[in-house]
């Protein structure tokens, strides 16, 4: 390392909010075969932020007897300035599994119940982004949404992908203030813009600024049954 580096890390927390263990995605790496991904860090572009983790997911285990690799408990990263993923065991502060090449300051990585993933890849399309299904251990690509000529698909920051129950996946182009759902056959089927810009009587189009769209999800309604018992506290 020719420089100072903010160094990522994973921190676990108990219910009374303690500190119980604090992982160094650093040396999580170096203790591992996948120390090579470190050659990628660019201190000067960054400006030390040379990981800029935006994703940490607790693996369930449930694909993990199709992809040895995901298993239960270990944890699910995606760090932006490396343009990887990768999989990190907790108890052994190791990387176990690490993936890049596919993709531009990607966000998201989610595991499919059919063990693929599904990523937001922000700049890997010719400078645009596109959200991709693909299988971890073949790294084929058997889904991808990049938008069109009419449908322009682009955001540099955030950027978020569900896979809905019903097969279609909901998507949330951040910078634009946009959150659309597509089939698998790439049809829109429901669009939202966010409401809050600078002049609300200028569309979209014509230039207006709208606000960031950082998260959307769908939510199962029974999901939300709590609010009933609220509502009769």
């Amino acid at each position: 390392l020719s420089g100072p580096i903010f160094e990522d890390f994973i921190t676990i927390l108990s219910p009374q909010g303690k500190e119980v263990k604090k992982v160094s995605l650093l040396k999580s790496f170096l203790n591992s075969d996948y120390r090579s991904v470190l050659i990628n860090m660019d201190i000067e572009k960054y400006e030390g932020d040379v990981f800029h983790t935006n994703t940490v997911k607790v693996l369930d285990g449930r694909v993990a007897d199709k992809v040895p690799m995901f298993k239960k408990e270990h944890v699910l990263i995606s760090m932006r300035s490396l343009h990887t993923i990768a999989v990190v065991d907790l108890d052994k502060e190791k990387v176990t599994w690490a993936l890049s090449g596919m993709w531009k300051a990607q966000h998201e990585p989610t595991v499919l119940e059919n063990g693929n993933l599904l990523l937001f890849d922000n700049l890997g399309n010719h400078g645009k982004s596109k959200v991709i299904e693909f299988n971890p251990l073949t790294q084929d690509i058997v889904w991808a949404y990049r938008g069109d000529s009419i449908n322009n698909f682009y955001t540099l920051s955030c950027g978020l992908n569900q896979r809905l129950p019903n097969g279609n996946t909901l998507i949330t182009e951040s910078e634009s203030g946009r959150a659309f759902e597509v089939t698998p056959e790439n049809e829109i089927v429901w669009e939202f813009f966010n409401p809050h810009r600078p002049n609300a009587n200028t569309p979209v189009s014509e230039g207006s600024c709208i606000a960031t769209l950082f998260k959307l999800i769908r939510i199962d309604p029974d999901q939300l049954s709590f609010l009933n018992e609220l509502s009769h506290d």
